[in-house]
Protein backbone atom coordinates (compact mmCIF):
# COMPACT_ATOMS: atom_id res chain seq x y z
CA UNK A 1 0.00 0.00 0.00
CA UNK A 2 2.30 2.77 1.00
CA UNK A 3 3.89 2.52 -2.64
CA UNK A 4 1.34 2.79 -4.94
CA UNK A 5 0.50 6.43 -3.64
CA UNK A 6 4.16 8.39 -2.30
CA UNK A 7 6.34 7.65 0.39
CA UNK A 8 5.50 8.06 3.54
CA UNK A 9 2.72 9.64 2.70
CA UNK A 10 -0.31 6.78 2.77
CA UNK A 11 2.23 4.48 5.55
CA UNK A 12 4.93 4.94 7.22
CA UNK A 13 7.37 3.48 5.51
CA UNK A 14 8.02 0.87 8.09
CA UNK A 15 4.58 -0.30 8.41
CA UNK A 16 4.01 -3.53 7.02
CA UNK A 17 0.84 -4.81 5.52
CA UNK A 18 -0.47 -8.11 4.42
CA UNK A 19 -3.18 -8.22 2.18
CA UNK A 20 -4.09 -12.01 3.30
CA UNK A 21 -6.19 -12.47 6.17
CA UNK A 22 -4.31 -12.76 9.37
CA UNK A 23 -4.57 -16.09 11.55
CA UNK A 24 -7.90 -15.78 13.38
CA UNK A 25 -9.25 -13.12 11.89
CA UNK A 26 -12.13 -13.21 9.60
CA UNK A 27 -12.95 -11.04 6.39
CA UNK A 28 -15.29 -8.63 8.39
CA UNK A 29 -12.50 -7.93 11.15
CA UNK A 30 -9.92 -7.82 8.58
CA UNK A 31 -11.72 -5.03 6.39
CA UNK A 32 -12.52 -2.93 9.60
CA UNK A 33 -8.57 -3.29 10.15
CA UNK A 34 -7.96 -1.99 6.95
CA UNK A 35 -10.60 0.68 7.04
CA UNK A 36 -9.82 2.17 10.66
CA UNK A 37 -5.76 1.82 8.85
CA UNK A 38 -6.79 3.69 6.14
CA UNK A 39 -9.01 6.18 7.68
CA UNK A 40 -5.77 7.25 9.86
CA UNK A 41 -4.09 8.42 6.63
CA UNK A 42 -3.04 11.45 5.04
CA UNK A 43 -4.59 10.20 1.87
CA UNK A 44 -7.88 8.99 2.90
CA UNK A 45 -8.31 12.60 4.38
CA UNK A 46 -7.27 14.47 1.59
CA UNK A 47 -9.30 12.22 -0.65
CA UNK A 48 -12.53 12.90 2.23
CA UNK A 49 -12.33 16.48 1.60
CA UNK A 50 -11.62 16.84 -2.54
CA UNK A 51 -14.96 14.41 -2.51
CA UNK A 52 -17.36 16.64 -0.87
CA UNK A 53 -18.30 17.92 -4.14
CA UNK A 54 -17.21 15.06 -6.44
CA UNK A 55 -13.24 14.50 -7.46
CA UNK A 56 -13.49 14.34 -11.24
CA UNK A 57 -10.21 11.72 -12.30
CA UNK A 58 -8.27 14.67 -13.80
CA UNK A 59 -8.44 16.64 -10.54
CA UNK A 60 -7.26 12.99 -8.61
CA UNK A 61 -4.37 13.17 -11.34
CA UNK A 62 -3.79 16.87 -10.76
CA UNK A 63 -3.15 16.20 -6.89
CA UNK A 64 -1.34 12.74 -7.35
CA UNK A 65 1.28 14.80 -9.43
CA UNK A 66 1.14 18.01 -7.63
CA UNK A 67 0.84 17.22 -4.22
CA UNK A 68 3.02 13.30 -3.97
CA UNK A 69 5.48 13.78 -6.80
CA UNK A 70 4.09 11.02 -8.88
CA UNK A 71 5.04 11.01 -12.22
CA UNK A 72 2.12 11.97 -14.62
CA UNK A 73 2.16 8.69 -16.41
CA UNK A 74 1.95 7.01 -13.16
CA UNK A 75 -0.93 9.27 -12.50
CA UNK A 76 -4.18 7.13 -13.45
CA UNK A 77 -3.16 3.83 -12.55
CA UNK A 78 -2.58 4.97 -8.99
CA UNK A 79 -5.71 6.79 -8.83
CA UNK A 80 -7.29 3.89 -10.20
CA UNK A 81 -6.16 1.56 -7.28
CA UNK A 82 -7.08 4.57 -4.89
CA UNK A 83 -10.70 4.81 -6.05
CA UNK A 84 -11.42 1.49 -6.18
CA UNK A 85 -10.11 0.91 -2.60
CA UNK A 86 -11.94 3.54 -1.19
CA UNK A 87 -15.32 2.28 -2.80
CA UNK A 88 -14.89 -1.16 -1.91
CA UNK A 89 -13.52 -0.49 1.62
CA UNK A 90 -16.20 2.58 2.58
CA UNK A 91 -18.97 1.51 0.18
CA UNK A 92 -21.71 3.44 2.52
CA UNK A 93 -19.28 6.71 1.86
CA UNK A 94 -17.41 6.27 -1.58
CA UNK A 95 -19.48 5.55 -4.95
CA UNK A 96 -18.05 5.85 -8.55
CA UNK A 97 -20.13 7.25 -11.15
CA UNK A 98 -19.19 4.44 -13.75
CA UNK A 99 -20.22 6.72 -16.57
CA UNK A 100 -18.51 10.04 -15.53
CA UNK A 101 -15.69 7.95 -13.70
CA UNK A 102 -15.70 10.49 -10.86
CA UNK A 103 -15.56 9.15 -7.10
CA UNK A 104 -18.52 10.91 -5.18
CA UNK A 105 -19.09 10.97 -1.42
CA UNK A 106 -22.11 9.87 -0.29
CA UNK A 107 -24.64 7.04 -1.47
CA UNK A 108 -26.63 7.16 -4.35
CA UNK A 109 -30.19 8.10 -3.79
Amino acid sequence: LSTFVCKGFLFEPQMKIRLSLPPGMNHVGFQIAIGTALRNTRIFQEMDKLTQQSLSDHRAHTYLIERCGIAPKDAARRWQVIKRWLSEIFPDEFRIEANQEILLKGKNI
